[in-house]
């Protein structure tokens, strides 16, 4: 008989009970949250070089069942609805820029996220850090051993392939490509600081009649 017990979403400490479970009946079924923050999301659109406030809201990292991957997704509590989702693909990037603000590149831009807590930053961190380990590891496991180099034919050559160079890995070997955010062009935090009207928050509160959360100055 198995002992294993079903995964619990984790809630966020600054959400009573009854909105937790709010968090989880609009994530849904077989999607379980690995870590769940109060949050400012912020973004480095249209210009590259400065941050944009965007929403408010709570972050969840989740494990998504159906669809078999991860995802970092905004919770719109007032609208009841997933307000953003970036989904963990092979070489994703998750920074810790701060104890409070972290970032990482979304498919088109930089994505940052200033936390209410840093209690609930540092394991949201955490939580997002031990699955890119795990799956970096599980990565190299699969990787088939290389085969020795064969020597170069220099009499008499057959003809040759037109092979698209593009298909090959770094070492002109086939390889699966890996996935990649889409956009084409690579991002990067260059020439970013934090929001220029940036403050760390200590506590929030969210009010059930507007669907607003109210910040709090860190005294």
């Amino acid at each position: 008989m198995s002992s294993n017990a079903p995964a619990q979403n984790e809630p966020s400490s600054l959400l009573s009970n009854e909105e937790n479970q709010t968090i989880f009946t609009i994530l849904g079924a077989r999607r379980v949250t690995r870590a769940t923050a109060v949050v400012q999301m912020y973004h480095a659109h249209p210009n590259p070089n400065k941050w944009q406030k965007i929403s408010t809201g709570v972050v969840c990292f989740v494990k998504d069942n159906i669809q078999k991957s991860y995802f970092i997704r905004l919770i719109d509590l007032k609208n009841r609805s997933v307000a953003f989702e970036q989904e963990l693909y092979d070489e994703f990037c998750y920074s810790k820029d701060r104890p409070y603000f972290h970032s990482f590149p979304g498919h088109d831009f930089m994505v940052g996220l200033n936390f209410a807590s840093e209690e609930e930053a540092e394991k949201f961190c955490a939580a997002v850090e031990s699955k890119i380990t795990y799956a970096r590891r599980a990565t190299m496991k699969r990787k088939p051993p290389s085969e020795p180099k064969k020597p170069v034919n220099t009499v008499a050559p057959g003809p040759v392939a037109n092979k698209d160079p593009y298909s090959l890995g770094v070492d002109g070997s086939d390889k699966g490509k890996l996935n990649k955010p889409k956009g084409g062009k690579k991002l990067t935090k260059a020439g970013i600081g934090l929001p220029t009207e940036f403050r760390h928050l200590a506590h929030v509160g969210w009010d059930p009649q507007t669907g607003a959360f109210n910040f709090v100055s860190k005294s």
